[in-house]
């Protein structure tokens, strides 16, 4: 997928800067990662049932058994750009948050075939201890 070859590409192009690390889980379609001490939930998102924004949030209720605890999660499957609140976690009174990364190809049949159009866009963050302070939208293209 996608995400595979941007995050390779970046760990290559970042390769001498020690201030830069990467997470990339190649084996499970999850992982958690902690930045600052806040913890990100980080998949490909195609285990995820339903196009819609509700669906997509339906879907993380019937997972939150099984995932661990999280304040974030961010997902690309859908090729949509967006950022959803979730339900918070049994027992857990964060609120939390799901982010959908656009696609990082401008010409998409995923997408057009149903409907919609590319959103080219991805999400960049700068998190402190207490959580994402900052959050900015990416144009990939123009």
């Amino acid at each position: 997928n996608w995400e595979t070859v941007m995050h390779r590409s970046l760990r290559w192009a970042f390769r001498d800067n020690k201030r830069v690390t990467f997470n990339i889980e190649e084996d499970d379609f999850f992982q958690v990662v902690e930045v600052m001490g806040v913890k990100f939930l980080l998949m490909h998102g195609h285990v995820l049932k339903g196009g819609s924004y509700e669906g997509l949030t339906t879907s993380f209720r019937k997972y939150a058994d099984i995932l661990p605890a999280f304040r974030y999660a961010i997902i690309g499957h859908f090729h949509r750009f967006a950022r959803l609140p979730l339900p918070r976690q049994h027992g857990s009174s964060s609120e939390r948050t799901l982010y959908l990364n656009g696609t990082a190809v401008e010409r998409d049949d995923f997408i057009e075939k149903t409907g919609g159009s590319p959103t080219p866009l991805y999400w960049l963050f700068f998190v402190e201890p207490k959580g994402i302070t900052s959050e900015h939208a990416i144009r990939l293209y123009e």
